[in-house]
């Protein structure tokens, strides 16, 4: 049995190592954002389109507007994320749907004036990497459609109350504020001593010990 042990210890490193290698790959990824996002004029795969045609009834039955479809060559080996956006102009808030091998999974984005940016997302995915001061991130999983806007709302206005924020009414380009954003994220990893060696970290504590909570000031 004493096997056994280098083995076990032989196996950990290695969980250990791939998850660090992925998290540096997609930040270094995310530094050069610029072939990142494709638009595109429609997408063909059955699967996102039984999904995109079941949540665009929520969206246009909450007021917002189908915007596009694109690509977000984001993740390994090549293989791309399906895409969705819907906008509110009551609400100034993007929806985004992202599907990738038979999962899917949303987030609403509001961006401030200050340039930060509420997002609101149905994965704990969202929150693997750590995010500047003035982006605030949040996760529930698990939850209705109709939750999660309810959770985004409650953090506009405490972001409103609290902090004296203000929601940046203007509509612009998604693609362009998705790829200024994950630069920005970017950037902001790179400052954090050792980053380069706390994605298993990362990956084990945010998304388990962050999920369901609300954004704090």
């Amino acid at each position: 049995m004493d096997y056994l042990v280098p083995v076990i210890v032989f196996f950990l490193l290695m969980v250990i190592f791939l998850i660090n290698h992925s998290v540096v790959t997609i930040i270094e990824k995310n530094s050069s954002p610029d072939r990142l996002i494709e638009r595109v004029a429609q997408i063909d795969d059955a699967g996102f389109l039984r999904q995109f045609n079941a949540f665009k009834l929520w969206a246009e039955q909450n007021g917002f507007v189908h915007d596009g479809l694109f690509l977000a060559h984001m993740a390994a080996k090549g293989a791309s994320l399906q895409c969705g956006a819907w906008w509110n102009a009551q609400q100034s808030t993007w929806v985004l749907m992202y599907f990738y091998k038979g999962k899917h999974f949303y987030d609403w984005v509001t961006k401030l004036t200050d340039g930060g940016v509420l997002s609101t997302s149905s994965s704990k995915d969202a929150l693997i990497l750590p995010s500047p001061a003035h982006y605030y991130v949040q996760a529930f999983a698990n939850v209705s459609f109709d939750t999660l806007l309810q959770k985004h709302q409650a953090s506009i206005n405490l972001l409103k109350n609290q902090a004296g924020k203000a929601i940046d009414p203007q509509k612009t380009d998604v693609i362009q504020e998705m790829k200024a954003a994950l630069a920005t994220q970017a950037v902001y990893i790179k400052t954090l001593p050792f980053w380069q060696h706390k994605g298993l970290f990362w990956y084990v504590y945010h998304r388990n010990f962050l999920v369901n909570k609300p954004i704090t000031i």
